[in-house]
């Protein structure tokens, strides 16, 4: 994502100091932030995320690895998690999903609240055959579950997601 946005380096410092005294790796994916201007595909997105979380679990000097997925980043860190338990790789200890969403076609039909249900049945159905980018959480959040620890983080004031 955006990882020099203020709020989170807000909380890249609040996780720095003691007592939580954490070791903060933060990724701009493909498209995004500083990285270069290529778009990201969800699998590759979801690749770089394996690629630091990877990282971090083969460091001897680590302690335990927790994953902070934000927004967009949720649906990437669940991707990721999803595709390192059906591998059989080793997990994190834990995740935390920031403002998440269920689905990015989840997400996109709740915009259209005025709607009729039916309209929006139909919509959410058009939009899951043919968004590329799915970003599933619902879907691989049990396996996830089943192989670390998950928080989820959400305020009532979000009026995004």
């Amino acid at each position: 994502g955006n990882i020099a946005v203020d709020h989170r380096v807000a909380l890249y410092q609040v996780l720095r100091k003691p007592p939580l005294s954490c070791t903060v790796l933060a990724l701009d994916y493909a498209g995004f932030g500083a990285s270069d201007s290529v778009w990201p595909t969800e699998s590759t997105a979801a690749a770089d995320a394996d690629a630091i979380v990877s990282s971090a679990l083969g460091d001897p000097e680590a302690g335990a690895v927790v994953v902070w997925g934000h927004s967009l980043g949720t649906g990437i860190g669940m991707s990721a998690l999803h595709e390192r338990v059906k591998e059989g790789k080793p997990m994190p200890a834990g995740v935390f999903l920031e403002a998440p969403f269920t689905s990015l076609a989840e997400e996109g039909v709740s915009f259209a609240w005025f709607l009729p249900a039916s309209l929006q049945s139909w919509l959410l159905q058009a939009a899951q055959a043919s968004l590329a980018y799915q970003m599933d959480s619902a879907s691989r959040i049990s396996a996830v579950a089943a192989a670390c620890h998950v928080a989820i983080l959400h305020g009532v004031g979000d009026l995004v997601v």
